[in-house]
């Protein structure tokens, strides 16, 4: 089987499993999403081919719109990405602690191997975390908990400062003004562009002045 065979047979595979839990086929996407009242959840399909094998990763995560309302405002992400960049977002081998772990495929019986390990993490813990990231606290505390340290469901630490304040404000998180000092130190240390900076300075004005009234 090609290449692309086996992509296009690995997410043929998996549509019965996801559709039965709710999750819609996003071809063009290359991903499964389930529209939720906070916003969606997703788990996303990367393929890598590498000499005779398919490389794959799969990526899982939660959007919530309320919080991507604001940052979008503030980022500066192409107008067309916005609606479906995600909130928080990592892998299934980040997720068990195996950051470079991908799964490899060259014939068919690794292929439904792969399925079943799929779908028995989605069964086992990746829907569970799922119900727990749709509540505005848990995403709260899963950003900010650990401040000083990278946060494995946001890849762009420059996005996590972003959303991380917005989720404070959004969850009445007493520690608000102490995270914003951590985050602009942060900011102000990197190499990232002023712009940016003042950006981030603009939401924390924002934010002081926002309510959902």
């Amino acid at each position: 089987m090609s290449i692309q065979g086996l992509e296009a047979k690995l997410l043929a595979n998996l549509q019965d499993f996801f559709r039965e839990n709710a999750f819609y086929h996003l071809p063009e996407l290359r991903q499964f999403r389930k529209t939720t009242k906070t916003g969606f959840e997703n788990v996303i399909f990367s393929f890598s081919p590498y000499d005779d094998e398919l490389w794959v990763n799969v990526h899982f995560g939660t959007r919530h719109d309320r919080l991507e309302i604001i940052a979008q405002q503030f980022l500066s992400n192409r107008i067309d990405f916005r609606e479906d960049a995600n909130t928080l977002l990592t892998t299934i081998g980040r997720f068990r602690q195996r950051n470079y772990f991908r799964y490899k495929i060259n014939n068919s019986e690794e292929l439904e191997k792969t399925c079943e390990d799929i779908c028995s993490f989605f069964v086992e813990k990746g829907f569970a975390f799922f119900d727990i990231a749709r509540n505005i606290i848990e995403v709260d505390y899963i950003i900010n908990d650990l401040p000083r340290q990278p946060c494995p469901y946001i890849y762009n630490p420059v996005h996590r400062y972003f959303k991380g304040l917005i989720a404070a404000r959004l969850s009445e998180n007493f520690e608000f003004e102490t995270l914003f000092v951590e985050y602009a130190s942060q900011l102000k240390k990197s190499l990232i562009d002023d712009s940016t900076k003042d950006s981030f300075e603009k939401l924390y004005s924002y934010l002081g002045y926002y309510s959902e009234n």
